[in-house]
């Protein structure tokens, strides 16, 4: 029984972890990337993978034609792959210093709102200006730990249910950038923060729980309840290691 106990207060501790890192990371660090702690670890292929699946997703709750969501996906990927790109040279370049978590916190701000500038550029010349905006608001994130949560949910093979966990997923992605929106200071989270983005896993985990059966949906909490990471390339929320810039790992932790 205790042995039972201390591994639901672990995995407890675990979710309070991860919804908060996940709402930290939603504004501030999108991108697939490198999780702190017991992670899942996403390939670059399995990265895009997810990149595609999450698109197609958005695509088809927009109503778009076949040819649009291909264009969407296109668009997207070609974003994510970009913002990559971005992070990483911004990364390469940055000096060492008491300064320099700050400064990669503001540099990751700037390049996330610089990428979704440009996917907002992309996609408005194919889509009219209400789709446009719903496409950057469900997509506009590019966060690793959304990555992982696609790759996982793709995995169970849930066919016509997955078009329901992927919404409830893409959802709580969108809720938790907005609650992150909501803070003005750096530093740790308030505890009225903490509390808010718990509640919004909780909830997920509970509106998944009624899709995936009690071994798929004890994968899924395993999987996503510490971070996550990409192997290659991920534009993470990560600060550089305390090593220094250039050192450190390129995804979200």
């Amino acid at each position: 029984m205790k042995r039972r106990n201390l591994s639901n207060v672990l995995w407890l501790m675990g979710v309070v972890g991860f919804a908060v890192a996940f709402c930290l990371s939603a504004l501030a660090q999108p991108g697939p990337g490198e999780g702190r702690g017991a992670r899942a670890r996403l390939t670059q292929e399995q990265a895009e993978a997810a990149w595609k699946l999450q698109a197609q997703h958005v695509g088809s709750k927009l109503g778009l034609s076949e040819e649009n969501v291909g264009k969407l996906v296109e668009a997207y990927v070609k974003a994510r792959k970009d913002h990559q790109t971005a992070l990483e040279e911004r990364r390469s370049s940055m000096e060492r210093g008491p300064d320099a978590r700050e400064a990669w916190r503001k540099a990751t701000l700037e390049l996330a709102e610089g990428a979704r500038e440009n996917l907002k550029k992309a996609v408005a010349s194919f889509l009219d200006e209400k789709q446009t905006e719903t496409a950057v608001q469900r997509l506009g994130t590019f966060d690793a730990r959304w990555d992982v949560m696609v790759h996982t949910i793709a995995g169970f093979n849930l066919g016509e249910k997955q078009a329901d966990a992927l919404e409830l997923i893409n959802t709580y992605v969108i809720e938790s950038r907005a609650l992150m929106a909501t803070r003005s200071e750096a530093g740790p989270p308030s505890e009225d923060f903490r509390e808010k983005a718990m509640a919004l896993r909780t909830k997920l985990d509970e509106n998944l729980s009624k899709i995936l059966s009690e071994e798929q949906l004890a994968q899924w909490k395993q999987a996503v309840a510490f971070g996550t990471g990409a192997r290659r390339g991920g534009e993470g929320r990560g600060e550089p290691r305390r090593e220094g810039p250039g050192q450190g790992n390129a995804e979200n932790r």
